[in-house]
């Protein structure tokens, strides 16, 4: 149960950087079930841990099985577990013994406005599996996408992407280790990558192959493209060298050009109109809303209804949609004694009268802390959406405001965003905002519907 144990709480430190995963991803795992026995554990997630309990159906038909030390393979018989806010598909297993825990998916046909494409998972845990042993147990035949590991001099493991066999070359390889920080990876001729494995703890691997002129049909559907997924976990050791870091020193220019690049823009964006109902809790009135192309507003049909508000909150949007808002010049990371929940310090050079500062957790920019005038405010995002790219627009934030001088809060507003795609862009669905500060409680919406784009 040690394993478990270290497994668990390693987990959860990895779930912090779920953001920086561009999908959902199949992963298995061995660690307790609800009635605390070992169980083989299959999540459908971002990172590795118990992914969202609706997208559980999804992945119901995987098949799964474990592999022990000695080859012998054993069919595993999935259940669902879940909670209130995360589930897998699990089987407990009879004991503890070192093994393989393997499972496939065929997603199936999907279509997200780039043509019908197949989508493919493979996953792979090594449970108490010492690396002196990968050469034992890490290629699993069963998998026609895998990736097998292997130790290698100098405290490194080398990593063999194989599809039915064959190495794969020019895959993308991605590789967390237990300090968090990504590297990215392409194998060479042979399928292999090589990365430092010095460091005590859990490593998650994928690996992506992309056959985008494969052409077939699946349960009726015809499809154009295949992409192929396989994700592996296995647990390391204490071995006598230093587990503080192995990765390259983090570059806040890097962190925050990573993440501005992530950001779901309106790049090329034609404008587009709607249907808007604006509420404030004394009215309701229905409307129209227009963002042309250049990012203006225009709002018809609310009669003599006060505006500015809506206005105000359309225009942030448009703002942060377009690409180069924020300051440009370099940042300094900030060392700090303790990890942040909200992720690493950045601050800005040459920022004089704003003096900007942000932080950043792995690929999302989570607080904006700015000065302006009188004031000083922080916006803080507790959680994205992700479009089918993998970039992410916010659905949770909250704005703080400060007076600069007394640093009494003057107003705080939580807001609640919520999307939907229109051909190639993120269109708006729902805007709510709770809105407190000098004795009021204000709640107001923005409902959109009938979202068009407009024409070119």
């Amino acid at each position: 149960m040690r394993i478990a144990r270290q497994l668990i709480a390693t987990l959860a430190l990895l779930a912090l950087a779920a953001p920086a995963a561009q999908a959902h991803f199949i992963w298995a795992a061995v660690a307790p079930d609800a009635a605390g026995k070992s169980a083989a554990q299959l999540w459908f997630s971002e990172g590795v841990a118990p992914g969202e309990v609706n997208l559980l159906p999804k992945v119901a038909h995987s098949k799964a099985w474990r592999r022990d030390l000695q080859g012998q393979v054993t069919d595993l018989t999935l259940r669902e577990e879940k909670s209130a806010s995360s589930g897998a598909w699990l089987a407990t297993l009879d004991d503890e013994a070192p093994c393989s825990i393997e499972a496939e998916c065929n997603y199936g046909v999907f279509d997200r406005g780039a043509g019908a494409m197949m989508l493919e998972y493979y996953a792979k845990a090594l449970h108490g599996v010492d690396a002196a042993d990968f050469a034992k147990v890490g290629r699993a035949e069963k998998l026609a996408f895998d990736v097998a590991p292997e130790a290698a001099a100098d405290g490194n493991v080398k990593l063999t992407v194989l599809w039915r066999g064959s190495p794969v070359a020019e895959a993308d390889v991605t590789v967390i280790g237990p300090n968090d920080a990504d590297q990215q990876f392409k194998t060479d001729a042979n399928g292999q990558v090589e990365f430092s494995a010095k460091a005590a703890g859990l490593y998650a691997v994928r690996a992506f192959r992309n056959e985008p002129e494969t052409e077939g049909e699946h349960n009726g559907k015809a499809y154009r493209g295949v992409r192929r997924y396989s994700t592996l976990t296995f647990e390391l050791a204490d071995n006598g060298e230093t587990s503080s870091t192995d990765a390259p020193a983090a570059d806040g220019n890097q962190m925050l050009a990573r993440a501005r690049e992530q950001r779901a823009l309106w790049d090329g964006f034609p404008g587009f109109e709607a249907a808007l109902t604006l509420e404030d809790g004394e009215h309701s009135v229905q409307g129209k809303v227009k963002i042309t192309a250049d990012g203006e507003v225009e709002l018809t049909g609310f009669g003599d209804l006060d505006l500015g508000w809506a206005r105000g909150q359309l225009e942030s949007m448009v703002q942060h949609r377009f690409s180069g808002n924020g300051p440009e010049s370099e940042v300094e990371l900030v060392q700090e004694a303790t990890h942040h929940p909200l992720g690493s310090l950045v601050k800005f050079k040459d920022d004089p009268s704003m003096h900007s500062a942000y932080r950043i957790d792995a690929d999302v920019i989570t607080q904006v802390n700015r000065q302006m005038g009188k004031s000083r405010f922080s916006i803080n995002v507790i959680d994205v959406h992700r479009n089918p790219e993998g970039k992410y627009l916010p659905t949770v934030f909250q704005v703080n405001f400060w007076d600069k001088e007394t640093g009494e809060l003057k107003s705080s507003m939580m807001c609640y965003n919520t999307w939907t795609r229109v051909g190639e862009y993120d269109l708006p669905v729902r805007f709510a905002f709770i809105d407190a500060g000098d004795n009021k409680n204000e709640v107001r919406s923005l409902v959109f519907s009938d979202q068009n784009l407009l024409a070119k």
